[in-house]
């Protein structure tokens, strides 16, 4: 063949076979189309452009353009969000600021119901509460919370006005620090300030306005079984009241339990203007999920001053202005699945003498109750 004929023959089959600009199917392996063109490719002729590395080049930025959109959609693992981009995801651990947050439902039934011959009128107390907790955390060292709780007493009633009356509780408000641990000592001392409104039955009638009570807590944590804990709390509670005696003078034990009844505590006609309490706990895990208890409190409560009387007789030589009172608690407690808690135990708080000048007997006597308290942790349920 001629020169001029094979120029002819391989111009013809290039135009006929190349690609062009726009083309951008990327070809596949054993294509005749290629084949044919790399046989033609021993005829001499100008700088030619390889189809085969063009594809390769398009794919090479395509899949650069795909790396830097995955690192800039990429977030941080502290986040909590899959990482996009990376063979494994890491979701964050940390709990929502209100993962403290509780609610309860309680049940207490007083230990004379069950022994009707224990005194000589028989007086039987089962009552219901529920109780609301709300909390946050606003830093691990610093937390606020609220406390609310509904009483019903079931049995006859000794303080209600009227059958299945529903009391509601004073409300509390509480700015805590949750602590600092002492080196190598390794004891915790935190403490919290709360403030007390008057919204229960009881409290409006002692007239009261407010109630301010700072209060440090000690723990000290041993290494025994799941974990031994010893923790003492001292508390002094302010009240503010518009008058210094109270509406009702009964002596009265409200629906109650530890600390919380010694506000409600009143052995005279005059109001407490200001409580101190000292109570001393130890509890012991004994497995992960079964832990056992016992706390002892004793309350000092300062009576408002007597008004001077110009008679001297039959009075006592000494001012009677302190109120005493002592707490015992013995119970277990069992974490169960999905955040709930079942406690159970036996709670009491009693004057420090009877009517007769007698000493309550310790632990068990006729302000004791047994309770069963099923409580909630609602942020456990939106966690995986």
């Amino acid at each position: 063949m001629k020169p001029c004929a094979r120029h002819l023959q391989f111009a013809f089959l290039w135009c006929l076979l190349h690609p062009g600009p726009g083309y951008a199917e990327t070809p596949a392996a054993g294509d005749d189309r290629w084949q044919a063109s790399d046989t033609a490719s021993d005829t001499p002729s100008g700088p030619q452009k390889n189809p085969k590395s063009s594809s390769t080049q398009t794919e090479g930025k395509k899949q650069n353009t795909e790396s830097e959109a995955a690192k800039t959609v990429s977030l941080s693992t502290e986040t909590g969000l899959t990482t996009v981009g990376k063979k494994a995801s890491k979701k964050s651990t940390k709990a929502p600021a209100w993962s403290a947050s509780s609610m309860s439902i309680g049940q207490s039934v007083s230990t004379l119901t069950f022994d009707p011959a224990a005194e000589l009128d028989y007086n039987p107390y089962y009552a219901v509460t529920l109780g609301l907790a709300p909390s946050w955390a606003w830093s691990p060292l610093v937390y606020t919370s609220a406390q609310l709780a509904f009483s019903r007493e079931i049995t006859q009633a000794n303080t209600r006005n009227r059958a299945d009356e529903i009391w509601l509780s004073d409300a509390s408000f509480t700015l805590g620090y949750t602590g600092y641990t002492v080196p190598k000592v390794g004891i915790r001392i935190a403490a919290d300030l709360t403030a007390t409104a008057p919204t229960s039955p009881l409290s409006k009638a002692q007239t009261l306005q407010l109630g301010l009570q700072p209060a440090i807590a000690l723990s000290k944590r041993v290494a025994v079984l799941s974990g031994l804990t010893l923790g003492y709390r001292g508390s002094f509670r302010l009240n503010i009241h518009d008058y210094t005696t109270a509406e009702l003078s009964s002596p009265r034990i409200g629906d109650c339990r530890g600390e919380t009844c010694a506000q409600f505590l009143n052995t005279g006609v005059r109001n407490t203007q200001y409580q101190q309490g000292h109570s001393f706990s130890l509890g012991l895990g004994l497995l992960d999920w079964l832990s056992v208890s016992t706390n002892i409190g004793v309350y000092l409560s300062h009576l408002y001053a007597a008004v001077e009387a110009d008679q001297d007789e039959f009075l006592a030589l000494e001012p009677m202005d302190t109120r005493y009172a002592i707490s015992y608690g013995l119970g277990a407690s069992l974490t169960l699945p999905l955040g709930m808690t079942m406690a159970m135990g036996v709670s009491t708080f009693n004057p420090q003498r009877a009517p007769n000048n007698t000493y309550y007997r310790p632990f068990f006597n006729r302000f004791s109750q047994v309770y069963l308290d099923l409580r909630f942790r609602p942020s456990m349920w939106f966690q995986n």
